[in-house]
């Protein structure tokens, strides 16, 4: 248990710090508000993964009786997720929401109308 947990600690580790790479990338990479959210959201997810796989070896590495709870802590990792994607999305939501009213009011102080700015205008066939 305490190989299979530390290596999955390793991979949770690398996710944190490619993540942590591209969020201090951001402004290179140029990512708007909300994937700049989703990232930070990725490294927290992965944190709380990589304390569970921290604390299954903590658990294993201590001793013969709290050996189970090892592999057993591992069931913790849904509900946490859980909870953490449910507030994550609905952080977007609530982001998206403002992004939304922002556009369609710069819209309309531009005075472009939405339905002309998406039409396609093709040329006649046969020309």
């Amino acid at each position: 248990m305490i190989l299979y947990s530390s290596g999955s600690a390793g991979i949770f580790l690398l996710s944190i710090l490619l993540n942590l790479r591209a969020f201090r990338r951001r402004e290179v990479l140029q990512l708007n508000v909300c994937e700049r959210l989703k990232t930070r959201s990725e490294i927290q997810s992965h944190m709380i993964s990589l304390v569970i796989s921290l604390t299954s070896v903590f658990l294993a590495a201590l001793s013969l009786r709290l050996a189970p709870w090892a592999g057993m802590i591992y069931f913790l990792m849904g509900p946490l997720q859980g909870i953490h994607w449910t507030l994550a999305g609905k952080r977007m939501e609530k982001l998206r929401g403002k992004e939304d009213m922002g556009s369609e009011l710069r819209r309309q102080q531009n005075g472009v109308d939405s339905v002309r700015a998406a039409t396609i205008v093709l040329p006649p066939i046969g020309t």
